[in-house]
C-alpha cells in the first residue's frame, strides 16, 4: 500500500469519526449581533431602524 494512500484514508476516517461531535467541542452553538447603520448615516438618507426579530433555528 502507498504512503499517501494510507495517509489519505486515515485522514478521511478521522474526519468521519468526527462527524456530529461539534457539540462536545463546543461548535455547535452559533450567536450573531445584529446588523445596522449608524444613526447620522441613517438621518442623512432619511431611513429610520424598526423592529429587530430574533430567530432561533434548532436542529437535532
Amino acid at each position: 500500500m502507498k504512503r499517501r494512500t494510507l495517509l489519505g484514508g486515515l485522514g478521511a476516517a478521522g474526519l468521519a469519526s468526527l462527524a456530529g461531535c461539534l457539540d462536545t467541542v463546543g461548535l455547535a452553538k452559533h450567536e450573531s449581533a445584529p446588523a445596522g447603520v449608524e444613526a447620522s448615516v441613517r438621518d442623512e438618507t432619511g431611513y429610520q431602524q424598526t423592529t429587530v426579530d430574533d430567530i432561533v433555528v434548532e436542529e437535532t
